[in-house]
């Protein structure tokens, strides 16, 4: 059964963000279950890497969309005061991008 330990700091930080993310909404999904079960035993076990890449691949798709009419908006209107919401975005694209490459 081929598996992933994480050792990488950012990567721990990546898959406890997303978990956080999960507590914080109360999901207990099969996805949600996988990323507590990541970031408490720090190891990805067998198909869950399959499920967590799909995740993180969808998720990317749609933060960069996201992200894209985010930033068309703030050019249309300058006073508003999201850059903030921008800069998160990219911050979880970034670690979306990070755990992508780790999950190979």
């Amino acid at each position: 059964m081929a598996k992933r330990i994480i050792k990488d700091p950012k990567v721990k930080e990546a898959i406890h963000n997303i978990a956080e993310d999960f507590r914080f909404s109360n999901e207990l999904d099969e996805i949600a279950r996988m990323f507590y079960t990541a970031d408490s035993e720090g190891i990805i076990r067998g198909g869950d890497i399959t499920k967590m890449k799909e995740y993180v691949d969808t998720g990317l798709a749609e933060l960069g969309e996201h992200i894209a009419w985010k930033e068309s908006f703030l050019k249309e209107n300058p006073q508003a005061d999201e850059a903030r919401v921008i800069a998160s975005l990219q911050a979880i694209e970034q670690e979306y991008m990070l755990l992508l490459g780790f999950l190979g």
